[in-house]
Formats: C-alpha cells, sequence, structure tokens
C-alpha cells in the first residue's frame, strides 16, 4: 500500500510522541540501517602465440557495506502515530456520520473526520498587524504620488487613521500572540457537527492564517461532549479581548461576554493534527 503523504497545517508534535509511545510500548526515536553490496571486476591477461591470442582472466570480488542511522522527525511519528492507531483501532473515522454515531463517540476517542475550519474575523485582523506596520512606509510613499487625476493614490486620511489606530492593535496584538487560538471545526459532511478547538500558536506550521480556512482533515482526541439540551460555554475567544459586535458573535456563536456557546452535537476537543 502506497504511503499517505499529508501537507501539515497544526501537530502537537508532544501530544503525538505521547500516544506513539503507548502505541510502541517504548521510545522509538532511531534506527540504523545497514546496506551491503558486492562489485565483480575482471582482470585479465594476454599472450600471443603466432596467429593465435591466448588470454587468461580471474574474477575480483569486493564486498562494500555502509550504515545510516534514520532518526524519526514530527512528520514521521505521525505517520507512525496514525498507522498502528489505526491497525489497533484506536482512530474513527468520522466522516459520514449521524446522531446515532455520534452519541458512541467516547471521551478520549481519537478520532479523524474531514472539517472546515473557520478563523475568527478579528484573529485574522490581528494578524496582520506585524505586516501593516511593515507597510507603513509604503503607504507614505504612494500617497505623495499623484494618479492621472491630481489626488493622492491612496488617501492621506486614511494613512493618518491606520497610524493613530496601529499601537493599539499592536498592543491587543502582543496581549494575544502566546494565548490559544480558538477554531470551530464543523463536519464537512454535516456542519451540525461541531469541533472546539484551541490551537497552541507554537504548533501551527502555516505564516497566514488564512490558509487554515477551508477543508482538511482534523485528528483529535475527544475532551467532552456537549449533552442534548445543555448547551455549554466554553470561556471566552481570547481572555483579556473586549467583546465583539453582535454580526461577529452571532457568525462565531459567542454570547454577549465574548465566551462561546456550544449546543448539542457538539465537542470539546484536543487537537492532534491538522492536514490536507
Amino acid at each position: 500500500m502506497a504511503a499517505r503523504l499529508r501537507f501539515f497545517l497544526y501537530r502537537d508534535d508532544p501530544v503525538v510522541s505521547q500516544f506513539l509511545e503507548q502505541l510502541d510500548g517504548g521510545v522509538y526515536d532511531e534506527e540504523s540501517i545497514r546496506r551491503q553490496g558486492s562489485s565483480t571486476g575482471m582482470i585479465g591477461g594476454g599472450v600471443k602465440a603466432g596467429p593465435v591470442k591466448a588470454e587468461a582472466s580471474r574474477r575480483r570480488t569486493s564486498d562494500e557495506e555502509s550504515q545510516l542511522n534514520l532518526r524519526q522527525t514530527g512528520a514521521s511519528r505521525f505517520s507512525r502515530f496514525h498507522d498502528l492507531a489505526d491497525d489497533a483501532e484506536n482512530i474513527q473515522t468520522l466522516d459520514a456520520i449521524d446522531e446515532a454515531i455520534w452519541d458512541q463517540v467516547e471521551t478520549g476517542e481519537v478520532v479523524d473526520a474531514a472539517v472546515t475550519l473557520a478563523v475568527p474575523p478579528f484573529l485574522k485582523s490581528l494578524d496582520l498587524v506585524s505586516r501593516a506596520s511593515a507597510m507603513i512606509p509604503f503607504f507614505d510613499a504612494f500617497s505623495s504620488m499623484e494618479g492621472d487625476d491630481g489626488k493622492p493614490l491612496i488617501d492621506p486620511n486614511e494613512i493618518r487613521t491606520v497610524k493613530r489606530q496601529l499601537p493599539a492593535m499592536e498592543q491587543a496584538a502582543t496581549m494575544t500572540e502566546d494565548a490559544p487560538m480558538p477554531i470551530v471545526a464543523s463536519l464537512a459532511s454535516d456542519p451540525k457537527f461541531k469541533f472546539f478547538v484551541r490551537l497552541k500558536r507554537a504548533n501551527i506550521l502555516i505564516d497566514d492564517l488564512q490558509d487554515l480556512e477551508g477543508e482538511a482533515r482534523l485528528v483529535t482526541s475527544i475532551q467532552s461532549k456537549v449533552a442534548r439540551g445543555k448547551p455549554a460555554q466554553v470561556g471566552q475567544l481570547l481572555p483579556g479581548m473586549p467583546s465583539q459586535n453582535r454580526a461577529q458573535r452571532r457568525r462565531s456563536g459567542s454570547s454577549d461576554n465574548g465566551s462561546v456557546t456550544l449546543r448539542y452535537p457538539a465537542a470539546i476537543v484536543t487537537p492532534i493534527a491538522i492536514f490536507r
């Protein structure tokens, strides 16, 4: 069977290692590979005897041996973990699901599902702050240039507004740069089934948060499930940040105090990896 190649958007290597150690019965970090080979050559000589030429030859064989150490990486550990867990039926695929199947999913179970990810708009805005700061000299240069209509290419008033707001945005970005990033992942086959995940920023493997959006595969461990008729609040999107406006709250499912409210069928999960 051909190996499955994955492009990782997120991967929690310490969690992968913990699970893999349990499946492997210990730490598997490095493998020694020894290669042996041989080559054969001909050594020959000739003696002239009148019109007849006599030749004698003998074979020379040399043996070669090489050794290399194959060290595991985060990606290879995950592949090994996934293969071992799948072989042992310790991973449940949830691509085609209904409420009866959902109700059978247990806390602590590892699931693999095709999901659609949505990054809250204000998180994407904060992610652009450093780029906006770097672009200020570029904006200033364009504000002094005129277009065909004799007006500046960029409105100087808008640049002044950005400069005035930028320090507060930079402070907000600094306050949240180490905080886990809250994401709601909806099952691709049926969006009513939702997973609430908090992504550790150090484990995000892409530079642009917008690349995180869209359909991907989520491998995760179920932390807790929301019961029927008992909505669960899972805390503020980002502690210490002001509440979103009403339209943003409605899109993200958060309440008036900025906390996210989950309703059945939904689960709070511990993300292991996200990939395409």
